[in-house]
């Protein structure tokens, strides 16, 4: 039986002499993430689209701080 290596085992620097990419790794799921949009969405129901837009843009700078 041959032994394998996992590759959490190895450190950046030998994956990238290997040409070894790790898998991305996501917390948030592609259906929990579709499910997020419309909770976020209804907490501004009340405001136009405008505002809407406006905020979703600040909440986008304030992200990038």
């Amino acid at each position: 039986m041959a032994a394998t290596i996992n590759i959490t085992d190895l450190d950046p620097e030998q994956r990238r002499q290997l040409g070894i990419r790790k898998p991305r790794e996501t917390a948030l799921s592609k259906d929990e993430l579709r499910g997020w949009a419309p909770k976020c969405l209804a907490l501004m129901a009340n405001r136009t689209r405008a505002e809407r837009e406006r905020v979703l843009k600040h909440a986008l700078k304030v992200n990038r701080l």
